[in-house]
């Protein structure tokens, strides 16, 4: 598929959650995650640049709504060990703070890690790892992380 923008064209990738939900993005915005930058340098005339994901669209659409977010500006790397509450963690944006947030209020954090994972996403894999930590760090004794831990 080819759109033109002026003078210039855009190449758009068309991927498909698993319940048949199309997502449309550009090369830029599928760069933080190697597994979609792989399916760009390795596209061809016989796939018409659409591509199927192992995802439901719940999940890949909060994913490529992180993509389309961060598209051409990479992540800061977060301060590792996580001392702190997320809300206060300096090297992550409030965009990025907000995501992650609405995230868990739909109880969908465990599966966007794996969706990041399979997508190889690191940044949104460490997003997610740095507001568990976060949690976790308050928690005293293995009883009350072990409940902790189960709402995920």
């Amino acid at each position: 598929m080819l759109q033109g923008l002026d003078t210039e064209e855009t190449i758009l990738y068309t991927i498909v959650s698993v319940d048949d939900v199309k997502y449309d993005l550009t090369k830029e915005e599928m760069e933080l995650s190697d597994f979609l930058k792989t399916l760009t340098t390795d596209c061809n005339i016989e796939t018409n640049n659409v591509y199927s994901i192992s995802l439901e669209s719940k999940i890949l659409g909060k994913i490529i709504e992180y993509l389309k977010y961060h598209k051409n500006k990479k992540p800061k790397d977060i301060e590792k060990p996580v001392l702190s509450d997320f809300k206060t963690i300096e090297s992550i944006e409030d965009w990025d703070k907000q995501f992650i947030q609405s995230i868990e209020e739909e109880n969908k954090l465990k599966e966007i890690i794996y969706g990041a994972n399979y997508m190889i996403i690191d940044s949104l894999i460490q997003l997610c790892c740095a507001k568990i930590a976060a949690d976790l760090k308050n928690l005293n004794g293995e009883e009350e992380i072990r409940e902790h831990l189960k709402k995920y």
